[in-house]
């Protein structure tokens, strides 16, 4: 009994640190944010010289402006034990590691994905995570704790100490 004990002791996995990533586009992607404001700015403009009203112009630049708040605004992603945690202004919400059964690279970043199968809308329910500079870092804990759920099964209920 006690050789069962100390082998289960010896198997215990090693939970990655957790990552912390700050994504402001505003002051990271450069150029590219700048000129989608101005094209937001531009069909504000647009708006308002078709409909004949400036306050409609008004309101489709503060509609686009406000939709794309990410843009904008600094926002903090920490994958950890549990689950993505996401903060911005005063806001935080948490998406626990159940509700992703796959993730997709792409080149700048990661799609945690809420579906099990691909489909052309996939993207539109999952979460983009940027890596910045720290791309082995989030890929390491993605596979920790998205594996650990595709061995235990899509409802395991399992929690990790750090």
């Amino acid at each position: 009994m006690s050789s069962a004990s100390t082998a289960q002791a010896t198997t215990r996995l090693r939970v990655p640190e957790t990552v912390r990533i700050v994504q402001w586009p505003l002051r990271d992607e450069g150029p590219q944010v700048w000129l989608a404001g101005l094209g937001i700015a531009g069909v504000g403009v647009a708006a308002g010289v078709v409909s004949g009203n400036s306050i409609m112009g008004a309101v489709c630049f503060t509609t686009l402006m406000s939709s794309c708040w990410r843009l904008w605004f600094p926002v903090t992603f920490e994958l950890g034990t549990k689950g993505i945690i996401q903060s911005a202004l005063v806001f935080r919400w948490r998406t626990p590691w159940q509700c992703f059964p796959r993730y997709e690279t792409r080149h700048r970043g990661v799609w945690l994905l809420s579906d099990t199968e691909p489909s052309p809308l996939s993207t539109l329910r999952g979460i983009y995570v940027p890596w910045s500079d720290q791309q082995d870092q989030v890929l390491a804990v993605l596979d920790f704790f998205l594996a650990a759920r595709r061995q235990h099964g899509a409802t395991s209920t399992r929690t990790y100490a750090s």
